[in-house]
């Protein structure tokens, strides 16, 4: 054995070669939420599978998915001042995003008629807080796919 320029030891002790790292990518969520309990449990609830990002607006969103639109899911609150998840949605659309079918809106249950009549336009990605972590986890698995 020797020693490099670097100080680390070159040549075979008997050890074999150790495999180089594996080049997986972990899938990502994007939460927006004004309420940071709900990105803090969300982040617990999921940041074991995933790479959980967490914003609180609207507006900052829609800045992260102009600059990268490559997020694998986004869970998104409702009911967001500024620009709400309904807006959200309409943006993606407008833009031929590919991420608007995968938004999954979260909501606290009190919603206009106008939020009812959305939420049945996105068939079955809405969640009703508080939600039930393993019908979140299906439903993140099931846009994923």
């Amino acid at each position: 054995m020797t020693r490099d320029s670097l100080g680390g030891v070159s040549g075979s002790g008997g050890n074999s070669p150790q495999p180089g790292p594996t080049h997986h990518t972990t899938p990502t969520i994007l939460v927006i939420d004004d309420e940071p309990s709900i990105g803090a449990t969300l982040r617990i609830l999921l940041g074991d599978r995933y790479d959980v990002r967490l914003v609180d607006s609207g507006p900052e969103a829609k800045v992260l998915l102009e600059a990268q639109n490559t997020y694998d899911v986004i869970l998104c609150d409702l009911n967001l001042p500024l620009f709400n998840g309904m807006e959200l949605q309409q943006w993606l659309q407008a833009q031929n995003s590919p991420m608007a079918t995968k938004v999954i809106f979260m909501t606290g249950g009190s919603y206009s008629e106008e939020a009812h009549s959305f939420l049945e336009t996105v068939n079955e990605r809405h969640l009703t807080k508080p939600f039930d972590p393993d019908t979140l986890i299906q439903m993140v698995e099931k846009i994923r796919a």
